[in-house]
């Protein structure tokens, strides 16, 4: 159920199915499909699923199409490789398919048969498909071990999925991570209502399980990421995995007080330092190296997740801050006077740098004790950003009273308020409209 794209050309479109099928085969066979798929077909508006089960018939007459959920510009064979790929009927049915996708596409539905057949024999239990993945790299003796399930797009036709064409059957190790998945799931569903805050089920042991949603980007692997390459306090996290269609983290509870609910008990010096710290942070997360070339990404150079852009829809990557910029504009445009875009379009920044980006620096992200921060949560929504990001997000919707948004400039200190007058141009409409 994931999304992707949107793809500047067809090779690029292409690129990624090959990307997609890495689960299921080899990187020698994906080298010699690439070359046998066509970059020059042209981008048609398609349904993407033209099968007799969205297809409403009356008196021999067509009286509607159903389900446009996969719909959108694709290339002209599309339309084609998707009927013939779970028609749900039998050969009478596909024999009929090249009379209403009339050209001649049998060598693109060919090629992409060699990706799909394949693709779908690594589909296990409930139409997951997970992967195993291990970094090759030695081992510490006390480091915790990490099992990771990568969700893909399902396919929506099981009985297909199930054939007995299998040529690598499931491991042990994806197993082991569905059935960990499975394990998380009962946890969280058996936890009285009394054990959880949102998406948190507080454990025993001084543990503590996060479901997240859904992301090409798991926050336990960020966390990692930031513990390993920074100084920053974050979670103690256990173990990680992604399947479900949810992300699950294991991590030990963090000792000490939200500050939104402790600013308003630190004396003025507390406060003070509590901003020195926070300065601190911003800086390290700048310091680290964005991916070559620059993009705007999660972290793990993927889709990105924003509440403020797109609620938990997921889009992106961008190639650079313009096409970031593009997108916040067509994002706004259901909700305000397409007249009055450019005028905002103009006023825009797209030469900021991109820079390692929080997403969420709030008071109800940051535990605090004694004074010190001992834990910046709530990662999803990292990522590469546009580096005014940070300071917009925190404007945004900060949680706490004058008092807190009247220091934010101290720990993120370059000069972002023009490019917040900006985004409030847009963000104060869409807010009101959700």
């Amino acid at each position: 159920m994931r999304t992707f794209g949107p793809f500047q050309t067809v090779a690029e479109f292409n690129d990624f199915l090959i990307h997609a099928a890495k689960v299921g085969i080899s990187r020698d066979g994906l080298a010699q499909i690439r070359p046998q798929m066509s970059d020059t077909h042209r981008v048609v508006f398609t349904h993407g699923d033209l099968a007799p089960r969205n297809i409403f018939v009356k008196g021999g007459q067509v009286v509607a199409i159903i389900d446009w959920e996969e719909s959108g510009w694709f290339p002209e064979h599309w339309q084609c490789v998707k009927a013939w790929w779970c028609p749900g009927l039998d050969k009478d049915w596909d024999a009929m398919i090249p009379d209403f996708v009339p050209q001649n596409y049998e060598e693109a539905v060919r090629v992409d048969q060699m990706l799909s057949d394949r693709m779908m024999s690594s589909v296990i239990l409930s139409d997951i498909w997970v992967d195993f993945a291990r970094k090759p790299r030695q081992k510490r003796p006390d480091e915790e071990r990490t099992l990771i399930l990568i969700n893909t797009t399902p396919p929506t036709c099981l009985n297909r999925a199930c054939t007995p064409m299998i040529p690598s059957p499931p491991t042990l190790a994806h197993m082991k991570c569905y059935l960990l998945c499975l394990f998380f799931e009962a946890v969280r569903k058996l936890t009285p209502r009394s054990r959880k805050r949102g998406s948190i089920v507080l454990l025993p042991f001084g543990l503590v399980l996060k479901v997240g949603l859904l992301s090409p980007t798991e926050e336990g692997r960020t966390i990692r990421y930031i513990q390993s390459n920074t100084d920053i306090p974050v979670p103690k996290v256990l173990i990680y995995a992604t399947g479900l269609f949810r992300n699950y983290t294991l991590m030990k509870r963090v000792d000490g007080d939200l500050l939104q609910f402790a600013w308003h008990d630190l004396t003025p010096e507390d406060q003070t330092d509590i901003i020195r710290q926070l300065r601190t942070i911003v800086q390290s997360l700048r310091a680290l190296q964005p991916p070559e070339p620059p993009s705007v990404s999660s972290l793990g150079n993927g889709p990105c997740r924003d509440s403020r852009v797109a609620g938990i829809r997921l889009f992106g990557p961008f190639p650079s801050v313009a096409k970031f910029n593009d997108f916040l504009i067509d994002a706004a445009e259901i909700y305000m006077d397409p007249d009055a875009l450019p005028g905002i379009r103009a006023q825009m920044s797209d030469t900021s740098r991109i820079v390692c980006t929080h997403g969420d620096l709030a008071p109800r992200n940051i535990f605090v004790k004694g004074g010190k921060i001992v834990a910046i949560i709530d990662w999803e929504e990292s990522g590469w950003f546009p580096e005014h990001w940070e300071y917009v997000k925190a404007r945004w919707c900060s949680g706490l009273d004058k008092s807190w948004n009247e220091r934010i400039p101290e720990f993120i200190p370059e000069d972002y308020e023009n490019d917040l007058r900006v985004d409030k141009l847009l963000s104060d409409r869409m807010v009101g409209a959700i």
